[in-house]
């Protein structure tokens, strides 16, 4: 059988088993690969074969193959999509596809063998690509790894990832020093609760007193949040899970305080670039935006200007918490796999969370308690001297963590669902005299924030009130009762009342109901 007389397609009804494909160097630098006509899906095995073997470069990503382009000295990864062309190129570089009828005759691989690779998932036997990051990859037993390249670990392709040295048992004292040593730099944001001291700049020739934070006391629960913000940043491309970021301010002079910086500057630390921020809008378009930024390979993304409402989202509580975690694109009927190692971070003035929300991020407060605070001035340029500090911000951060992984112990109950998080991040942090970012008291307190306890809580209050633990028929319900539960008079039929103290009960209120068509009933059992 020669495969000169067959044409390129599908096979042909043979009925004899097709011979094996041969693969060998043979005095080239690159292996045949027979295009074997009667059957190119044994010609496409072969391949895949190939490419999982020598092509460092391919990876699957969202269940489908990807192409790693690397970038220039300064710049990002970037990740390409594998059509049909990328296989025949890639194809090319690893090996020779040949046809043989007597003599090897050196071919072009046949799109039909690419489209057939592309079509043979469980055949790729490609690595997991998760994300990218230029920061070292760390372990649970406090290992460090800097080396640039695929980790397999977690998924990760490292780039661009700087040499470090960190002690390798930090003493309380070398965490101690590691903790000041990232206060400093930081030193003049406007936390909403820091000490302040005035410390002289010289700005445009002039010397001018600023306010700074006190770094001889401890710090407060803005900057211990900042701190974590800061190791949160830093240990999010090895941690399977962590909670988001939160960095917020006032409502009226909040603009202009420093928010978007603060979070440029600790994501420098660890990628040594600005990160990406998208205004993501509310409702609908939220949603659209959200998932279009986390189905992506990059590090972080910042969700910027969320002012004076509430944050509510599906999407987000679902890649905060849940592993895998898919999220479906607006328009798309496939779910997309979010990318599990991409840290959340939203800004914004006088905004709340959804009590869903509450439990999965924590907050850096900032008032800068001045009118207009962007009028402030600052010497120097912030970001390019994070930029030139970078290493050695980079090695106090890690020096700060592996202390924690060694010596420190908590007797805190973790962050529900964040364990890992908590004992990385918060635990060493703790150790070090720091505020609890996620204690169980500021929890609390976000909670009671939420406006729907808050209308449940005005609801039970009034109810008991006018009706203490009595029953009540929905239609004997005093009216101040009625308007918190339908404002509209022209809605307060018996039936809609019923709905809404069932739809109440889920908020806090203890109610029931009896079915619409009969008379309904209501008690309220006591006052929370």
């Amino acid at each position: 059988m020669a495969d000169s007389k067959e044409p390129d397609g599908a096979p042909q009804g043979k009925t004899h088993p097709p011979p094996p494909i041969v693969l060998h160097v043979a005095n080239k630098s690159k292996p045949d690969l027979v295009v074997h006509a009667p059957d190119l899906t044994v010609t496409a095995r072969a391949l895949a074969k190939m490419l999982a073997e020598q092509c460092q470069n391919l990876f699957v990503h969202d269940r489908k193959p990807v192409l790693v382009v690397p970038a220039d000295q300064d710049g990002i990864p970037t990740m390409q999509p594998v059509t049909s062309n990328e296989v025949i190129v890639a194809a090319h570089k690893v090996c020779q596809p040949v046809k043989r009828s007597g003599e090897r005759r050196e071919v072009t691989l046949p799109k039909q063998v690419a489209d057939l690779y592309l079509a043979m998932p469980e055949e790729w036997r490609l690595r997991p690509l998760t994300s990218f990051a230029s920061t070292p990859m760390l372990r649970d037993d406090g290992s460090i790894y800097c080396e640039s390249g695929y980790d397999a670990a977690t998924g990760v392709y490292m780039y661009n990832v700087p040499k470090i040295t960190v002690p390798d048992q930090p003493s309380r004292e070398d965490a101690n020093r590691a903790l000041a040593t990232l206060r400093h730099p930081f030193r003049t944001f406007a936390f909403a609760d820091r000490e302040t001291v005035e410390e002289t700049f010289q700005i445009d020739g002039k010397a001018i007193n600023v306010l700074v934070t006190k770094l001889d006391e401890k710090p407060g629960q803005a900057e211990s949040a900042h701190l974590a913000a800061l190791l949160t940043v830093v240990c999010r491309p090895s941690l399977p899970i962590a909670p988001a970021i939160a960095v917020r301010s006032v409502s009226l002079s909040g603009s202009g305080v420093g928010k978007k910086l603060l979070l440029q500057g600790v994501c420098y630390v660890a990628f040594g670039q600005k990160v990406a921020s998208a205004a993501l809008g509310s409702g609908k378009e939220f949603e659209k935006g959200l998932v279009a930024a986390v189905i992506r390979p990059d590090p972080c993304t910042v969700i910027d200007n969320i002012n004076g409402r509430k944050l509510e989202s599906a999407t987000l509580c679902t890649v905060l918490s849940d592993r895998p975690a898919t999220v479906r694109p607006l328009g798309v009927s496939e779910l997309k796999e979010a990318n599990p190692r991409m840290l959340i971070c939203v800004t914004g003035n006088a905004f709340t969370f959804a009590e869903d929300i509450v439990r999965r991020n924590f907050v850096v407060e900032m008032d800068a308690k001045v009118e207009n605070p962007e009028l402030r001035k600052f010497a120097g340029n912030f970001l390019a001297d994070i930029a030139k500090q970078r290493t050695q911000l980079l090695e106090a951060a890690l020096t700060v963590w592996r202390f924690g992984r060694q010596q420190v112990k908590s007797s805190s109950p973790p962050l529900g669902g964040y364990e890992e998080w908590t004992a990385w991040v918060r635990d060493p942090l703790v150790a070090l005299g720091c505020k609890d970012p996620v204690s169980a008291t500021k929890i609390a307190k976000a909670k009671t924030a939420d406006p729907k306890r808050l209308a449940a809580a005005e609801i039970f209050q009034s109810w008991w009130q006018h009706h203490r633990d009595d029953n009540v028929t929905a239609n004997a319900l005093n009216e101040a009762v009625k308007e918190l539960l339908e404002p509209d008079p022209n809605k307060r039929s018996r039936q809609n009342i019923a709905s809404h103290v069932s739809r109440s009960t889920a908020r806090g209120l203890r109610a029931s109901t009896s079915p619409p068509t009969k008379t309904t009933r209501a008690r309220a059992t006591g006052r929370r």
